[in-house]
């Protein structure tokens, strides 16, 4: 069996050295989305307590800061404003809503196009690597990565005395974000031939729906669902947790995914 053959009857070929090579090789990235991830939302957390720590101030909180438009629409909508979970979910925020979903496009892209525009990809699917090795086993990393970051702001995050149920349902939801975009940027860097256009369309598309969601919860519209950063909040981990955004982040992903892996297929290398 030829090369060209074997790659197409055996699409996967080699993914388990492909997925361990991406590992030994691009680790960096992936962890440091989450260090940032976690960083980031346990420090708020602990500045949330120090400013917050009697519920007097809280309920003052959610009656001024908490329950402002502005707030709501650079922030997102915040749920359970009384306590330390809802502030430090929408004290997150701005930063967490534009900082999660770059990290994830951008890792995603660097873990596929960027190694297919420097000949990496090309020299090693030379061999008998299957056509979607690469894209699968860049997209197992990027699951693990966020898997990785879900549990590890779970555990920091009731570190900080947050309740141990909300802080699970809040890093699940973040983790859920991560991968949503990490799928965008698996789409775009197989569509695009350049790393550098598919990151400039993956920052297009993160302020396209992040401006979609600031003018809807600016408004106080209730159409939440109509952005995927509308998506976050709605998880609402302080307060009565909801599964359906966990579950459209999810499906989305395995969308974008599919239709990353259709394009693979059809394309020649460097393409």
């Amino acid at each position: 069996m030829t090369r060209s053959a074997h790659r197409r009857s055996r699409p996967l070929a080699g993914l388990g050295r492909m997925t361990v090579l991406g590992l030994r090789t691009s680790w960096r990235g992936p962890a440091l989305v989450a260090v940032i991830c976690i960083a980031l939302v346990v420090a708020i957390a602990v500045g949330v307590e120090g400013l917050y720590p009697n519920l007097d101030q809280r309920v003052e909180y959610a009656a001024t800061a908490g329950a402002s438009g502005i707030s709501n629409a650079f922030n997102g909508r915040g749920y359970a404003l009384t306590s330390l979970g809802g502030i430090t979910g929408i004290e997150v925020g701005f930063m967490g809503q534009l900082l999660f979903p770059i990290l994830g496009v951008v890792t995603a892209i660097g873990m596929t196009r960027r190694q297919e525009e420097a000949g990496r990809t090309e020299l090693l699917t030379a061999s008998r690597v299957g056509r979607l090795a690469p894209l699968a086993a860049a997209a197992l990393l990027l699951v693990l990565t966020c898997a990785v970051t879900a549990v590890g702001l779970a555990v920091s995050m009731a570190a900080t005395g947050l309740p141990v149920v909300g802080s699970a349902w809040y890093a699940a939801g973040v983790g859920a974000c991560v991968l949503f975009f990490a799928a965008v940027g698996l789409l775009l860097g197989e569509l695009c031939q350049q790393a550098h256009t598919a990151q400039q369309l993956g920052l297009g598309a993160v302020s396209m729906v992040y401006l979609t969601r600031f003018v809807i919860d600016a408004m106080g519209w209730d159409a939440a669902w109509a952005s995927p950063l509308g998506w976050l909040p709605e998880v609402r981990a302080f307060d009565s947790p909801r599964a359906w955004p966990l579950a459209a982040y999810c499906l989305a992903s395995v969308a974008l995914l599919t239709a990353a892996a259709v394009v693979a297929v059809r394309r020649d290398a460097g393409a």
